[in-house]
């Protein structure tokens, strides 16, 4: 991870979502660990996992096994960093992971930081 990467900072309410790229990653990953559990042991798991990070990452923009777990959570709505890391409380990433995860995924090009619309302008007043 680069210097810049380190110091990425966001907006607290800003949210991330899919790519189009990111859904078809995000059924991959599910696709890979459903086929991995026709084997038995936490191997094929692995190994599915492993896969399907080398098969994601782009150039330079590696994407690690376990970012597919962020994948799956934002396939059902977008979410802020804070609620990324809520949601994967208990499945072993902490917030740096996380961030250092949502960060592999923004340069991979499988997320995107969702563009809020611009508010109308007010109407022009004569006064």
């Amino acid at each position: 991870m680069n210097e810049s990467n380190k110091t990425r900072r966001w907006q607290r309410s800003e949210k991330f979502q899919l790519s189009e790229l990111g859904e078809t990653a995000a059924k991959a990953y599910l696709d890979g660990i459903v086929a991995s559990r026709s084997e038995e042991g936490r191997q094929s798991f692995d190994e599915a996992r492993a896969r399907w990070a080398a098969e994601h990452s782009v150039a330079e923009h590696n994407v690690a096994a376990e970012d597919g777990l962020s994948l799956r959570e934002l396939v059902n709505a977008p979410l802020t960093l804070a609620e990324l890391t809520q949601a994967l409380d208990g499945y072993g990433p902490d917030a740096k992971a996380v961030k250092a995860g949502l960060i592999r995924l923004l340069d991979a090009g499988l997320v995107a930081p969702v563009v809020a619309a611009t508010p109308p302008e007010p109407p022009s007043r004569a006064w």
